[in-house]
């Protein structure tokens, strides 16, 4: 009685074969794409730090412009015609 519950004997699964190794051009295609987008995102924070730059200097950059006469002493207050 115990075979009719239990069914046949199947035997061991046998162990994969190990999967064939990837393409070397594929490999290579790869490694060139993550360059280039590590290169796209060096240049990303690049700007971004320039423009973070831009925006902490850039006040005192147009207060000392050369188009003023007298860029560095500033605007002087006085009442009336120099």
């Amino acid at each position: 009685m115990g075979g009719i519950f239990s069914g046949p004997k199947m035997p061991a699964p046998q162990p994969l074969p190990p999967p064939p190794e990837p393409d070397p051009e594929i490999t290579a295609a790869q490694e060139r794409q993550e360059a280039r987008l590590a290169e796209r995102e060096r240049k990303a924070e690049a700007e971004i730090a320039a423009r973070r730059r831009a925006r902490s200097i850039g006040g005192q950059r147009s207060l000392l412009s050369l188009e003023r006469e007298d860029a560095r002493r500033g605007i002087r207050s006085t009442l009336g015609a120099e």
